[in-house]
Parts: structure tokens; C-alpha cells; sequence
């Protein structure tokens, strides 16, 4: 296992030489272990300092991930490097998941912060205009597209300003806001969370 590790390494200096520095940075400086610099210095691995850490994992972790939250959290790095190990386990994960990607169980187990992070990273939308990540997954009529292949929402029910009921739902439940309608189905009335 291990050699498979070490030339995982090896084929991301060659592909992404300053992600691998960025994981050097992430292992020094959370301190996991004494082998992991001199892993690292064998593997010929580049040492980077916390500002060029953040700058690797704002612009790497930007392209899967709302950029208003990872200029947040690529902050944190900075000033909490003890975080630097969850923040490594959430860049490699955004780096290689999909849609339906789950977190190995072990890295929830043994860095609880990962999955805080990625909550922040993914799912909370940030409202900027300019955020095509939140664009794309946090807008109820992006999904709708994707889904089901519509284009818009049914204009009625409206909302009070106007706005389609069911375009207004799934925005909350996109949110994250808690919501229960009742809705007009065709054979009665049915609760939606």
C-alpha cells in the first residue's frame, strides 16, 4: 500500500507539482507524523510556506467549490495550520469526486473537520452573482434543467410577490431553509419538507 501511495505521489509532482507542495505543507504542518517530511523531501517534493498553501488551495479547491467560501477557508489555513491535514483530505476528495462521491468513512472518523469543510465549500450557496459554482448547483432552475429538462417553473401558484410556489420551494430546500408546504396534487393534498 505504501508504494502504491509513493507513486501516487510521484504522478502528482509530475501532473500538479504545487498541489503536492501544498500536501507537504498540509502534512508538516499539522504535525501527523515526524516520516511525513522526510516522506515528502524522499518523494522530491517542494516546501511551501502557509501563504503560498492558501494561495495553491484557494485557486485548486475554487474549481470545485463555492470561491466566496474557499477564500474563507483558505484564511483559516492561515491562521489555524492545525487545520492544514482536513483541509488536504478535503482538497483531494473535491479534486476526484463526483456528483454522488461519498467521504470515506475513516476520513470522517479521523478528521470531523472535513466534512465542515466541505458542507461550507459545497453546500451552502453564497448568493455573489459572479459565483458560477453556486450558479450551477445552488439555482433551482439550473437543477430543474438538469433533472427534468425544463426550462422554468410553473407560473401558478404564485407567491404573495409574485414568484412561482414551486420555484420558491425548491430554492428553501436548495438553501437549506426549512419549509413545508401543502400542495394541489391531482388526487388530494400531499405534504412536501
Amino acid at each position: 500500500m505504501f508504494a502504491d501511495q509513493w507513486d501516487e505521489f510521484l504522478k502528482l509532482r509530475a501532473a500538479a507539482p504545487e498541489v503536492a507542495s501544498f500536501f507537504r505543507y498540509a502534512f508538516e504542518a499539522g504535525g501527523l507524523s515526524s516520516g511525513a517530511g522526510a516522506m515528502f523531501e524522499g518523494l522530491g517534493i517542494s516546501r511551501i510556506g502557509p501563504d503560498r498553501a492558501g494561495q495553491i488551495f484557494e485557486r485548486e479547491a475554487g474549481r470545485h467549490a463555492c470561491r466566496t467560501a474557499v477564500s474563507k477557508v483558505a484564511a483559516s489555513l492561515r491562521e489555524t495550520p492545525a487545520l492544514a491535514p482536513a483541509l488536504a483530505y478535503a482538497l483531494a476528495w473535491l479534486r476526484v469526486s463526483g456528483s454522488n462521491s461519498v467521504l470515506p468513512p475513516w476520513v470522517r472518523r479521523q478528521f470531523p473537520a472535513v466534512v465542515e469543510i466541505l458542507n461550507r465549500l459545497r453546500n451552502l450557496p453564497c448568493s455573489a452573482e459572479d459565483c458560477a459554482y453556486c450558479h450551477q448547483t445552488h439555482d433551482p432552475r439550473t437543477q430543474l434543467k438538469r433533472f427534468f429538462g425544463f426550462d422554468a417553473y410553473r407560473p401558478e401558484p404564485r407567491m404573495a410577490d409574485g414568484k412561482s410556489l414551486q420555484e420558491t420551494m425548491v430554492a428553501h430546500g436548495i438553501s437549506r431553509s426549512s419549509i413545508s408546504p401543502l400542495n394541489n396534487c391531482a388526487t388530494g393534498r400531499s405534504a412536501t419538507c
